[in-house]
């Protein structure tokens, strides 16, 4: 399976942090798990490299969607049935999507 390159990764970390977030990644195999904070606030972001297109696929989730006594991992990011996936080939795009997703995710949790 194509992995997700470091560069990817950076690129993704160096957009948030521009916009005052906190983040720290961990890699898992061919999927990177990122976690991004802003104030009081935590996303999680699973990214991997589609299997067949090499696509980038990535799944943003808020930690309150998940097990309270799991451990956050990429593998439960993609079985929640909770989030948003992003398909994309450009890594700009993917980016500005991703954090387009944060948005979604922070308007449904203050309802």
């Amino acid at each position: 399976m194509p992995e997700v390159s470091l560069e990817v990764v950076e690129e993704l970390k160096r957009r948030l942090k521009e916009e005052g977030f906190k983040v720290s990644t961990m890699e898992e195999g061919s999927c990177w798990l990122v976690a991004a904070q802003l104030g009081e606030r935590v996303f999680l972001v699973s990214l991997r490299r589609g299997r067949f297109s090499g696509v980038y696929v990535a799944k943003v989730v808020t930690p309150e969607k998940l097990p309270a006594t799991a451990e956050w991992s990429c593998e439960l990011l993609d079985y929640t049935p909770h989030g948003f996936y992003v398909l994309e080939s450009d890594v700009g795009k993917l980016v500005e999507e991703v954090r387009s997703r944060f948005g979604k995710l922070e308007k449904l949790l203050s309802k």
